[in-house]
């Protein structure tokens, strides 16, 4: 598998991330919520479990289909037709709040929608990503990554 298809899975997977947190913010109509007034949609989630207005764990529907969430700590997780979406909120980088992703839940993704794919060559290509730089690194142990193209808000709903 090269670089460029696995980049391909996990550009899918962090808009599918963006997508269903804009979807859940437009379920529950956290962007009205007065609590939540100055609150960057991204973060939006956190804030309401914090301030108690959801549950931090719960069900909405997303285009007829049940979606399942936990907010949990510094991020969410929502499970869609099986396939669990996770990331971390990473404040302020280049003046925005930005989505990062553990390896290890990209990795679980790509082995769902594509296959096995051995350990060693994943790591190998995410580091040739990172060299490229079309993915970032958090920290040097390279167990969290945030991609720098990602347009937070194309995916928003109204």
């Amino acid at each position: 598998m090269n670089s460029l298809k696995i980049y391909n899975f996990i550009e899918a997977y962090g808009e599918k991330c963006v997508e269903l947190n804009s979807a859940f913010v437009s379920s529950y109509n956290l962007s009205e919520a007065s609590e939540l007034q100055g609150t960057d949609y991204l973060l939006s989630p956190l804030r309401a479990t914090k301030l108690k207005v959801i549950n931090h764990m719960g069900n909405f529907y997303f285009k007829n289909k049940d979606v399942e969430y936990h907010i949990h700590g510094t991020g969410m997780t929502f499970t869609l037709d099986e396939i669990r979406y996770s990331f971390e909120y990473l404040p302020q980088t280049n003046n925005r709040n930005t989505p990062i992703f553990s390896i290890s839940s990209i990795y679980d993704y790509i082995k769902v929608v594509y296959g096995f794919i051995e350990q060693d060559k994943f790591t190998k290509v995410m580091n040739e990503l990172v060299d490229k730089k079309i993915i970032a690194k958090i920290d040097e142990y390279g167990f969290s990554f945030y991609i720098p193209e990602l347009e937070l808000s194309k995916n928003i709903i109204q």
